[in-house]
């Protein structure tokens, strides 16, 4: 539950900071994000450090959504972009 939360808020967070590039009508939160973040945060070992679901979330936001265009633009599913980066980065 602590790596959901985690992954949960900084997500939101850094998707609000990149996000808030381009101006929109309205400001709403994205459910897909948090979908992500829930998968991400399932993925992450209870037993890890702190630090993990962080990156993993910096980077599903940065690499996995932003990237490639936005909600729905992407080829890979951003949460398994994050999980791949945690791998190749803490093994």
């Amino acid at each position: 539950a602590i790596n959901i939360a985690i992954t949960m808020t900084v997500s939101v967070l850094a998707d609000k900071l990149l996000g808030g590039i381009k101006p929109t009508r309205r400001t709403r939160l994205d459910r897909n994000l948090l979908i992500m973040a829930i998968v991400l945060g399932l993925a992450i070992p209870p037993g890890a450090s702190i630090v993990l679901p962080i990156i993993g979330a910096l980077v599903m936001v940065a690499l996995g959504k932003h990237v490639w265009g936005g909600t729905g633009q992407y080829p890979f599913h951003p949460a398994m972009v994050a999980y791949l980066a945690l791998l190749l980065l803490f093994t």
